[in-house]
């Protein structure tokens, strides 16, 4: 938890600033891309947090975003992304270059309502929780599998604001209740079964999560005195 370093140039449309940055992903060199949502593109910064590049604009055509929301890489070094008001979720190489996209807006399997967050699985599945649930399982080039964690309204999980994997293929989803009253995470293994579900401490609403190898916890949260990160074992 000791602070190293920041990066960006602060609130703006220019380079190396955002508008309502919503996640980040890092690639095989160690280059770190932000989905700069409010900019509707893709920043790119070095391991030193020197700005690199963009790629991506405003726009419903191929290669370009509405909301970029959750980034992920593969092991093929595929970023995939969630497109959130496009309904789709958009392929780019790690030089930005268009690869393909998937997927449109709706409530029926293999259709996104409001896609936010992106985990891959061990063997390079792509899994993809929507906003308003549930969570869907694809193949790599986009086919549906399955889906699973339905809401559970009015007391339990509804809104399903990120989620990641662990080198196992469970998945971690960040949950708020209907009044977002209680904030959680849920853990599922690979196979879409539930495994357990935590609550975060105090009036915290959960905003991301990410596993490191070892499987330790983290969530970035936001409350009335504070906002910051809790760190959980997975024991």
């Amino acid at each position: 938890g000791r602070f190293l370093t920041a990066i960006g140039n602060g609130p703006g449309t220019g380079d190396g600033q955002f508008r309502e940055p919503r996640d980040c992903a890092v690639d095989r060199q160690g280059q770190i891309f932000v989905s700069d949502g409010g900019n509707h593109r893709i920043e790119v910064f070095g391991r030193d947090g020197r700005y690199l590049r963009q790629f991506g604009h405003k726009g419903s055509g191929a290669g370009e975003l509405l909301r970029a929301h959750a980034l992920e890489f593969d092991s093929l070094g595929r970023l995939f992304v969630a497109d959130v008001d496009n309904g789709r979720i958009d392929a780019f190489d790690n030089s930005g270059r268009f690869l393909f996209a998937w997927g449109k807006e709706g409530r029926n399997p293999g259709e996104f309502h409001a896609a936010h967050g992106i985990g891959i699985g061990p063997r390079g599945s792509v899994i993809v929780s929507n906003y308003y649930g549930p969570c869907q399982k694809f193949t790599a080039d986009g086919k549906f599998l399955f889906d699973f964690a339905a809401p559970r309204p009015p007391d339990g999980p509804v809104y399903f604001h990120s989620m990641t994997t662990d080198s196992l293929g469970n998945v971690y989803l960040t949950a708020r209740t209907l009044h977002h009253r209680r904030s959680s995470i849920l853990k599922y293994d690979s196979l879409g079964k539930r495994v357990t579900e935590w609550s975060l401490a105090g009036d915290h609403h959960v905003e991301d999560v990410a596993v490191d190898i070892s499987g330790t916890v983290y969530a970035t949260f936001r409350g009335k005195e504070k906002m910051g990160v809790e760190v959980y074992s997975s024991k």
